[in-house]
């Protein structure tokens, strides 16, 4: 039986409540609203849209855990989470990952603040210590993120991560519990893979992340660039400890889909995903998610629809008429 935990968003109502209280701290909480209305307008986030191509690597990445990682009676080890609240605490989001006070990420300029207490969150680790705090030990997060950036081809205020996380009681073998499938090395046990082919050149970079230590990039060689495709490593045991599971050994990935998709579709700009042209979105209608496809460039420039009137009479043609017409 498939373990999918879903919540849903609060009502909007509920969010503008919070910014309209008495410790707004910030007179841009207007643009985190248009950003968050932005991204959950009535047919929901990028990645839950269906035939977009976020949700088509989404998809796939659900499907090779689901295939991959299943326990004793055959069932999925990891649970999925792609609906949970973009509006988190501050604690959520910097404290409960040990992110400190000074960090250059608390600051307004960094984060979509709603109030002193409350932002956009700006990854989808803010739900890391609530999800462990619940008891699951295997799980993955999709989720929409938001920090103030540059408007260019690569970078938009927000973006979509997927978080993968295991939990263990051994260290150097955190994917022993139940069936595991054979490959040469545990951290190989990426969606880069499958996504990109069995025989793509690799390598691990040594990395900081507040809430892991050792840490790593994950570096594959596409189109003869090197290219991060996701950061890992072990989940600090503060968090650990703070989430009710001292003794447990945990594993952290989290990587973004956009960078992903964009090489695996060949989209050359990342503001393409909030294209409501069908140019583009019908090039990623498929019911196959594994199909491969090459996204063909479109036109700039808006779709024109106009109506046209032809003026036909057996009798005497005007010119004048004609143009009435129209």
């Amino acid at each position: 039986m498939l373990q999918i935990l879903r919540s849903s968003f609060p009502p909007l109502l509920s969010l503008r409540e919070l910014s309209s209280s008495s410790n707004i701290i910030s007179n841009n909480i207007k643009v985190s609203f248009s950003v968050l209305e932005e991204c959950h307008e009535s047919n929901g986030p990028l990645h839950l849209r269906t035939h977009h191509p976020l949700q088509l690597l989404r998809s796939r990445i659900t499907n090779f855990f689901y295939k991959e990682f299943e326990n004793n009676r055959g069932n999925p080890l990891f649970s999925v989470h792609d609906q949970l609240s973009p509006v988190v605490s501050l604690a959520q989001n910097f404290d409960s990952l040990l992110i400190p006070q000074n960090h250059p990420s608390r600051s307004q300029s960094d984060s979509y603040y709603l109030n002193s207490q409350h932002l956009l969150r700006a990854h989808t680790s803010a739900h890391l210590q609530d999800l462990i705090s619940m008891g699951l030990d295997n799980f993955l997060v999709f989720g929409d993120v938001y920090r103030r950036d540059e408007i260019d081809s690569t970078h938009y205020p927000i973006f979509h991560q997927a978080e993968i996380v295991r939990l263990s009681n051994e260290i150097d073998s955190p994917f022993d519990d139940g069936k595991e499938k054979p490959r040469e090395t545990k951290l190989s046990y990426t969606p880069s893979f499958p996504l990109f082919g069995s025989d793509i050149q690799f390598k691990w970079v040594d990395a900081y992340f507040p809430f892991t230590h050792p840490s790593w990039e994950l570096e594959i060689l596409y189109c003869d660039k090197w290219i991060e495709v996701l950061g890992c490593g072990i989940v600090r045991q503060e968090i650990l400890f703070n989430s009710g599971v001292p003794e447990r050994i945990g594993w952290a990935c989290g990587l973004g889909l956009e960078r992903l998709a964009m090489k695996l579709y060949q989209i050359p700009d990342i503001r393409l995903f909030w294209s409501k042209d069908p140019g583009f979105l019908n090039q990623f209608v498929t019911d196959d998610v594994n199909k491969s496809i090459i996204y063909k460039e479109i036109s700039k420039f808006p779709q024109c629809i106009n109506d046209i009137s032809f003026w036909l009479h057996s009798q005497e043609f005007s010119s004048n008429d004609f143009l009435r017409s129209c």
